[in-house]
């Protein structure tokens, strides 16, 4: 193989993700926190009912309510059950779905921390809700220790419950200091304290672009991201080798990082097939490429290796700051790819994709 050296390019993106621009979208979530009266493992179990379309938010309810995942349930939207919400599209359902799921879950978790302040005669202003159970912050105590995650403490509140793990504080001074969560919503259920909430988030409108200029402020976020590419080239062949592709996002904040990642790694690959091989081809209106077997996609063999980079500004208005990622990852790479061909053989390729036979061309090589 005969290669005219290596190259390598990096090019940036800034995308917009899409809210509310001349018409309201409305995303609702039902969020139902149920306490089942079975036992299992000596304890009531608890469950997150989320009542969405479009997006796994799991990981946001339980975060907000101190529940595992494993206690969340998502049910997936029925168009007889739920109202217009748009479209599954422009990086928008962690915003849209994410913030109505987090507005809804915030609205029972200040009930529970309301019932869970009386019982113990505390502002809920102090109490948190973590891992199942309602506990004193340590920090608003200062007689409050945070001890070793394996410490067991038994726990007198409401009657004899057996020894349990507290997975962060004990109260050295005060054993009541912690309830687990299935207590305080038997005793919200018992005083008819609502555990559930129908949550809607609307997108703040934005102005429409000012058409002369192409200025104004259409997004209500952006998206800003980097990939940087290295190829060799064969000037015999035409045949581009990507060595490896690094992909950094601004997630603002990473809701799951394994999902964030395979956004970030898959993108990166998306975007490399569109500028490398993929191509419909027509002839006087007919499709040349019908099937995958004309139409070619990267396979796992033509897959390199992706770096990813994730920072994580908190400077999204996402839920807990986190920005988009479905779409952005897979903008930058076809760019990328020219660039680093460019470097690598001197020439500029205007159009994608760049195939072996477009390189050799641009070689004057046929």
């Amino acid at each position: 193989m005969n290669l005219l050296g290596g190259g390598s390019s990096v090019d940036e993106v800034a995308r917009g993700v899409i809210g509310d621009v001349g018409r309201d979208q409305i995303e609702q979530v039902m969020g139902h926190l149920l306490s089942l009266l079975r036992r299992r493992l000596r304890r009531a179990d608890v469950q997150v009912a989320v009542d969405l379309h479009g997006i796994r938010v799991r990981d946001l309810a339980a975060e907000a309510l101190g529940v595992p995942m494993e206690d969340v349930t998502v049910f997936h939207g029925d168009s007889a059950l739920t109202p217009l919400a748009g479209t599954t599209t422009a990086t928008r359902q962690l915003y849209m779905s994410g913030n109505a799921t987090l507005k809804a879950a915030a609205t029972v978790r200040r009930n529970l921390l309301e019932k869970a302040g009386q019982m113990l005669g505390m502002d809920p202003a102090f109490l948190d809700i973590k891992d199942r159970k309602v506990f004193i912050q340590p920090e608003r105590k200062p007689w409050m220790v945070v001890e070793n995650e394996t410490r067991e403490c038994t726990i007198s509140y409401g009657g004899d419950r057996g020894d349990i793990i507290v997975s962060e504080i004990c109260g050295n001074n005060d054993p009541d200091t912690v309830i687990p969560l299935t207590d305080v919503i038997k005793a919200a259920a018992a005083d008819g304290v609502e555990l559930y909430c129908v949550a809607q988030f609307n997108a703040p409108a934005r102005e429409l672009m000012d058409f002369k200029t192409g200025q104004g402020q259409v997004w209500p976020d952006l998206s800003f991201g980097t990939i940087a590419m290295e190829v060799a080239v064969d000037i015999e062949t035409g045949d581009v080798d990507v060595l490896k592709i690094v992909s950094c996002f601004d997630v603002g904040q990473a809701i799951n990082p394994l999902s964030v990642e395979g956004q970030m790694e898959g993108g990166a690959v998306y975007g490399l097939g569109y500028g490398l091989c993929e191509e419909v081809i027509l002839d006087k209106g007919i499709t040349l490429t019908p099937s995958l077997a004309e139409y070619l996609i990267p396979t796992s063999k033509d897959v390199p290796e992706v770096e990813t980079i994730m920072i994580q500004s908190g400077g999204g208005i996402g839920p807990f700051g986190a920005k988009g990622i479905g779409e952005p990852a897979n903008v930058p790479p076809p760019p990328a790819l020219a660039n680093a061909v460019c470097d690598a053989i001197g020439e500029r390729i205007y159009d994608l994709p760049i195939t072996p036979e477009k390189i050799l061309k641009a070689l004057k090589a046929i």
